[in-house]
């Protein structure tokens, strides 16, 4: 599914935290397309450590994110997104995810 509209959106409309924010904009992420092409990558992206001061939890929250401002589609073709989708489920984000993982 491509999201090539969202490289004109810039992140500051998913109204981030300062430390996401600043975590992004240094590793040159600054379009909500830039940000889902950070998280598909793939599993090797997600490492924590990868942003500069994020844990597990925060790369949470920011996929939580993407998700509560409808981008989450976007995110869900791979199975390496397993693991963060099953912390997710822990949050009650798990029926609005799994349908759309398993197209």
């Amino acid at each position: 599914m491509e999201y090539k509209h969202l490289y004109d959106v810039p992140i500051e409309t998913m109204r981030l935290s300062k430390k996401e924010f600043n975590a992004l904009k240094r590793t040159g992420v600054t379009s909500i397309g830039d940000c889902l092409d950070f998280f598909n990558r793939g599993s090797g992206a997600m490492d924590v450590g990868i942003l500069r001061g994020f844990q597990e939890e925060d790369y949470t929250d920011l996929m939580k994110k993407l998700i509560d401002h409808g981008h989450g589609i976007y995110l869900l073709n791979s199975e390496e997104r397993l693991e963060l989708i099953e912390k997710l489920e822990e949050h009650g984000y798990g029926e609005y995810l799994k349908p759309k993982l398993r197209r």
